[in-house]
């Protein structure tokens, strides 16, 4: 069966690609996704003094975890878009599913 890049769910592969890429654009892509300003502040007081890459995965595993199966890649790339990083959006719509 053939799933349109945008119906893909994403899964921790994508968590961690973007994780990698958004860097210090991390908070406008998690208010793009519907995070609070309080549970940014959260994912970065808890994970702080693991890296910035750990406290950008925690807070896409929070939003990933909190949509389930609605947790699309259109929903990320287009966060992604607002947040003027589309290219990590056109990245992951060139990454192969698994």
């Amino acid at each position: 069966m053939f799933v349109s890049v945008a119906d893909r769910e994403v899964d921790k592969r994508i968590l961690q690609q973007v994780s990698r890429r958004i860097g210090k654009d991390w908070r406008a892509v998690g208010r793009g996704l519907g995070c609070t300003d309080a549970k940014l502040d959260e994912c970065e007081y808890n994970h702080r003094h693991e890296g910035l890459y750990e406290v950008i995965y925690r807070m896409l595993v929070d939003w990933h975890e909190r949509l389930g199966r609605n947790a699309k890649l259109a929903v990320l790339a287009q966060a992604l878009i607002d947040s003027k990083r589309p290219d990590v959006a056109c990245e992951l719509q060139d990454s192969p599913p698994r």
